[in-house]
């Protein structure tokens, strides 16, 4: 009997080193997952940054609870929601990736712009423009409207690899 109960004995303490490491490892995993989406690092207030092989820059960042458009009534958001417009200046790469950013909150939310709606602005497409061009972008976001005193900023919404995303500010006024 007593062989036995060293043996159980051996197979609790083996037991409870493997839950250990176990938990070790997810712990290890969590802390490593945590970092897997692209930390923002905010630029100075209307600098440029390089997304893929063009070069953006964020012309202004305003709230608007209604937009005008050509088709009559202005667009108005959904109850407790703002519009967030990004004008954005894009100079053109030799790549052909499309032009897509991204809306980030201080505390780490991120909106993807909505295509539901579109301004007087001329919409140009900005994928179609020709290497070396210069051509301006609009990026409309809906977000909560409690949110608009805590954006950080615009930043590239493709994975273009690294774990630094630059955050672009509108220029000081």
């Amino acid at each position: 009997m007593t062989a036995t109960r060293q043996t159980l004995s051996d197979w609790l303490r083996a037991g409870i080193v493997v839950w250990i490491c176990l938990l070790g490892l997810m712990a290890w995993g969590g802390y490593v997952l945590s970092g897997a989406h692209p930390r923002p690092v905010q630029l100075p207030p209307g600098a440029g940054a390089d997304f893929g092989t063009d070069r953006v820059r964020l012309v202004s960042l305003v709230a608007a609870n209604e937009l005008e458009h050509e088709g009559g009534d202005p667009y108005r958001p959904t109850p407790g929601a703002v519009f967030m417009v990004a004008e954005l200046e894009v100079r053109r790469g030799a790549g052909d990736e499309p032009c897509v950013v991204q809306l980030i909150a201080t505390d780490g939310r991120r909106w993807r712009p909505t295509t539901d709606y579109r301004t007087t602005k001329p919409s140009v497409d900005c994928s179609d423009a020709p290497a070396g061009s210069t051509v301006g972008y609009q990026a409309i976001f809906v977000v909560p409207a409690g949110v608009t005193g805590q954006i950080a900023g615009v930043a590239d919404a493709l994975p273009r690899g690294g774990f630094l995303l630059q955050l672009l500010t509108p220029p000081r006024s």
